[in-house]
C-alpha cells in the first residue's frame, strides 16, 4: 500500500470538472503516456501530474429507512389487523 504512484489526468475539453485519469508506478511511464497523450493532439494545458501515496480506506454503510404510506393495512404478529392510528392518516392530502 505504500508504493508510490503517478497519476496522469487529462481534463475533459469541454468540461474541466472531469477527466480521464491513468495511474503509473514510475515517471518514465507517466512521462511516456504524457509524450503520448500531446502526440495525439490533446493540449498541454489539459494534461496534469501528480505524485501520489496509495491511502487506505474504510467504507461503513448506514442503515437505509423507508416508509410505505401507499400499505393497505398494519397488521401484528398474529396476522389480526392493528386498530392503530397511522401518524400519516392524521394529515389531510394536499
Amino acid at each position: 500500500m505504500d508504493q508510490a504512484a503517478f497519476v496522469v489526468l487529462i481534463a475533459n475539453e469541454g468540461d474541466p470538472e472531469y477527466a480521464k485519469t491513468r495511474v503509473v508506478h514510475s515517471i518514465e511511464e507517466a512521462a511516456s503516456h504524457v509524450q503520448a497523450q500531446v502526440e495525439v493532439g490533446v493540449e498541454q494545458n489539459r494534461i496534469r501530474v501528480f505524485a501520489s501515496t496509495e491511502m487506505a480506506i474504510k467504507i461503513t454503510f448506514q442503515p437505509v429507512v423507508t416508509i410505505d404510506q401507499d400499505e393497505a393495512q398494519n397488521s401484528d404478529a398474529d396476522g389480526q389487523k392493528d386498530s392503530t392510528v397511522r401518524f400519516s392518516s392524521m394529515f389531510k392530502k394536499a
